[in-house]
C-alpha cells in the first residue's frame, strides 16, 4: 500500500496568515503599563516564595510516594507483574494531589464545557509531539493513529491578558516566575466528540491525524500546519540561540 504525502501547510486564521508556533508569544494589544510592572513586582516579593514553596513540597513528597509505591516493580520488564489494587488506588491518589498541588501553585483555573465518561482509564497523548505558544498547532504525529482505533479529541486553550501558560522560546526559570507571580492562569478545556476513522483514515495515518488536527484547529480558531514538526522547532531554537545558522541547522 503506498502512503499518499502530507498536504501542504493550512492557515486557518485569515487574520494572522503567517503564524509562528516557535515564538514567544504575548498579546500585542494590551502592553505593559506601570500598574502591571508594579504588580508583578509586589507578587514577586509575596506571592512568588509561598507558591514556590508549596510546588517544591507537593513535587518533594509525591515523588517519594510513588517512589515507596513502585519499590519492587521493573519499569523496563513488560512481563513484570502490574502493580495490585491497593497500590493503584493509592497511586490515583498520588496523581490526584501532584495535580492539584500544582494548580494551586501556579493559581491555575481550569474551566471545561463538559465532561467526557469512558468505559477504561484513558492513554492521554499529545500529538504535537511539543509545546508550541497556542497561535498554530504543528504537524501531528502519526503513532497512536495507526492503531486505527477512535480518538477523543481535547482541546486546550489558556485565555491571558499578558502572559500566557503555553511555554515556549521561554527559560524554564523565568516561564515559572512570570506563571507563579500572576493571580490567576486561566485553562480552558475543550472535550470533543469521538472521533471514529473512516475507511480512508484507517488505511492512512497521516490523513487520519490530518483530519483530526483540521477539526481541533478549527474549535481552537488557530492556525495549523500539516508540514511543521519539531525538527523545525530544534532547528529554530539552534538558530536563536546563536548555535548555527537557521539554514544549517536545518541541514544536520
Amino acid at each position: 500500500m503506498t502512503v499518499a504525502p502530507r498536504a501542504e501547510s493550512t492557515i486557518v486564521d485569515a487574520n494572522n496568515p503567517t503564524p509562528d508556533p516557535f515564538v514567544a508569544y504575548r498579546r500585542q494589544d494590551t502592553p505593559y503599563t506601570v500598574l502591571e510592572v508594579m504588580k508583578t513586582t509586589l507578587t514577586s516579593l509575596s506571592l512568588f516564595p509561598v507558591r514556590l514553596g508549596i510546588f517544591s513540597f507537593v513535587a518533594v513528597t509525591s515523588c517519594l510516594a510513588a517512589t515507596i509505591l513502585t519499590a519492587g516493580v521493573d519499569p523496563g520488564n513488560p512481563m513484570a507483574e502490574p502493580l495490585s489494587p491497593i497500590r493503584r488506588r493509592l497511586m490515583r491518589f498520588v496523581c490526584w494531589y501532584a495535580g492539584a498541588g500544582g494548580c494551586l501553585a501556579f493559581g491555575i483555573y481550569v474551566n471545561t464545557t463538559k465532561t467526557v465518561k469512558l468505559d477504561l482509564p484513558p492513554l492521554v497523548i499529545f500529538p504535537e509531539g511539543t509545546t508550541t505558544n497556542g497561535v498554530e498547532m504543528v504537524s501531528f504525529r502519526t503513532g497512536v493513529f495507526r492503531c486505527k482505533a477512535p480518538v477523543t479529541p481535547v482541546c486546550l486553550r489558556y485565555p491571558n491578558k499578558h502572559y500566557s501558560l503555553s511555554w515556549e522560546t521561554v527559560p524554564i526559570t523565568t516561564h515559572v516566575w512570570r506563571l507563579m507571580t500572576q493571580f490567576v492562569n486561566f485553562v480552558e478545556v475543550i472535550p470533543l466528540d469521538e472521533y471514529k476513522p473512516s475507511q480512508e483514515e484507517l488505511a492512512d495515518a497521516y490523513l487520519y491525524a490530518d483530519n483530526v488536527q483540521k477539526m481541533m484547529a478549527e474549535v481552537m480558531e488557530c492556525g495549523y500546519s500539516t508540514t511543521t514538526t519539531r525538527e523545525h522547532k530544534v532547528a529554530y531554537h539552534d538558530s536563536i540561540l546563536g548555535n548555527l545558522t537557521y539554514d544549517q541547522a536545518l541541514a544536520r
